[in-house]
């Protein structure tokens, strides 16, 4: 009898010992489960930050202003270092490129909405991204003021602010999506003039003008290829002028306004 209580215990202990690994197997999908839930809820996250349709504006924004905001802290280090000025002459030539850079934003954003009406969103920002790579290539190797005054008034007017705002919101189907294209266009603009000057800050003792800008005219050509191969045309995605075609229009119309309100450069 002793020998069967034995048997019996471990039986019991067989059956212990299998009730513990149904507890190691419901905890382990518990882990599954929550991991698949914030995976999800991640995804969710990424989704409305970055929506899919509006990343190819999204990108030539970055790139844009990524540029254009290294321009302003990294100036000054160029004029004392490499055209050897005074810092009267620092002063007075930081503010005037500046100010071109900025100008040509303001002019050549008329003649870019032209370009996007006529050619479409899409190819427009291949064309001023394709501005911005050879610009901020010929900024970098600049050692002439007045050049480089000339580079930076035509690197403003080759802004794609216009064509970027235009293919965000021609994407947008209702009013809740024209303003989360406005609310991503204004994080691009943003984001790019926040990483502009850290990256100036902590990389120019390393890289220079030099490497600096061509960095900006590498970041530039990423965004170029990318938009070409992400962007859909227009076309592709049905612009046509019906009545809700042509209100979608009005809206996107209205909200390029909003967007240049909120835009940095705009403020000029």
């Amino acid at each position: 009898r002793g020998s069967g209580d034995g048997g019996r215990g471990s039986g019991d202990g067989g059956r212990g010992s299998g009730d513990g690994g149904e507890g190691g197997g419901d905890g382990a999908g518990s882990i599954a489960t929550a991991d698949a839930a914030m995976g999800s809820e991640m995804r969710r996250c990424a989704e409305h930050l970055f929506p899919l349709p509006f990343l190819p504006g999204m990108a030539a924004t970055f790139a844009d202003y990524l540029g254009m905001a290294m321009l302003t802290p990294a100036l000054p280090y160029w004029c004392a270092d490499e055209a050897g000025m005074t810092p009267a002459r620092v002063a007075t030539w930081t503010g005037a490129i500046t100010t071109a850079q900025y100008a040509g934003a303001a002019m050549g954003n008329f003649a870019v909405g032209a370009a996007g009406d006529g050619l479409g969103a899409k190819r427009t920002l291949l064309a001023t991204l394709l501005g911005d790579v050879a610009l901020f290539t010929l900024t970098a190797v600049e050692t002439r003021p007045g050049a480089l005054l000339a580079i930076r008034l035509v690197a403003g007017a080759s802004s794609p602010l216009v064509a970027a705002l235009m293919y965000i919101l021609q994407r947008a189907e209702d009013k809740a999506q024209t303003l989360k294209g406005v609310n991503a266009y204004s994080l691009s603009v943003n984001f790019g003039y926040a990483v502009g000057g850290v990256v100036v800050g902590l990389a120019y003792g390393a890289m220079g003008w030099l490497g600096l800008n061509l960095l900006s005219a590498c970041v530039a050509g990423a965004a170029l290829v990318f938009v070409a191969v992400v962007a859909k045309g227009d076309a592709a995605v049905g612009l046509v002028l019906t009545e809700s075609g042509a209100r979608r229009r009005e809206e996107a119309e209205a909200g390029v306004g909003v967007g240049a309100g909120m835009s940095p450069r705009a403020s000029f």
